[in-house]
């Protein structure tokens, strides 16, 4: 398997440990040493090989990541302006009973939720925009 030397500092330097020992000269121990440290290199190179593979796939969680961020930002906004809706419909809501009929969320007993009554129908209906929007109703 052929390896490229220049991928990474600690390859170039096993491969210099390499040539060091093969122009020591011929002998079976020098042999075997250029054979262990040629081992040596090769499992650096795969241990760098496996790095880089690493650190690519973590790019690609971290990318997905922030898109994911992005999208729960933007859902948050919309949220947050689809609550502005709400309460924005139960204070006109609001403002309407009370014109017509003098009344407000005082008048509606706490649970009620189905009334044939028109006007505590209107004060569900504000009540429920209300919970919606995460605004708190006195007495709840």
């Amino acid at each position: 398997m052929s390896i490229d030397i220049s991928k990474h500092p600690l390859i170039k330097q096993a491969h210099e440990v390499c040539q060091a020992i093969e122009k020591c000269g011929a002998s079976t121990e020098l042999t075997d040493a250029v054979t262990k440290a040629s081992a040596l290199m090769q499992g650096i190179a795969n241990a760098m090989a496996l790095l880089d593979k690493w650190q690519q796939e973590s790019s690609t969680w971290q990318s997905v990541a922030e898109k994911q961020l992005a999208i729960a930002i933007e859902a948050e906004k919309r949220i947050a302006e689809q609550r502005e809706v709400m309460r924005s419909a139960a204070n006109d809501i609001a403002y309407a009973i009370f014109n017509l009929t003098g009344s407000d969320l005082t008048r509606l007993r706490p649970g009620v939720v189905e009334t044939t009554d028109p006007t505590d129908t209107a004060l569900i209906a504000e009540r429920s925009l209300r919970a919606a929007a995460g605004i708190s109703v006195k007495g709840e």
